[in-house]
């Protein structure tokens, strides 16, 4: 992601810290203004990036964080109907990882 960050705007990378936002408000509208870049841009790489972010953030212990950025990828999702199922998964799948605070249940499943 570092590589990339400096290809992408300042404002579409601006946006990604307040989806970690305790209000809501503030989370709703990053997400709002993180698909306005992309629609602006309209490059491949652009959103690649923030899906990238987005599966990334997904993982966070911060506070609010992970509703942020859940609401961020549903939101590119709903806009950009052509990204791939797979490769959302695939992402997830190499950025996310189970932690053991998981209940052993939660583990099998």
């Amino acid at each position: 992601l570092r590589n990339t960050y400096a290809s992408m705007s300042e404002s579409l990378v601006a946006n990604f810290w307040p989806l970690a936002s305790l209000d809501v408000d503030d989370r709703i509208k990053a997400a709002e203004e993180i698909i306005l870049e992309l629609e602006k841009d309209k490059k491949a790489e652009s959103i690649q990036y923030a899906l990238k972010r987005l599966v990334f953030g997904l993982g966070s212990s911060r506070k609010a964080a992970r509703e942020g950025f859940a609401t961020g990828l549903t939101q590119l999702l709903a806009k950009f109907p052509a990204i791939e199922n797979k490769a959302i998964f695939d992402l997830m799948e190499a950025k996310l990882h189970p932690t053991g605070s998981a209940k052993a249940q939660e583990e099998r499943d």
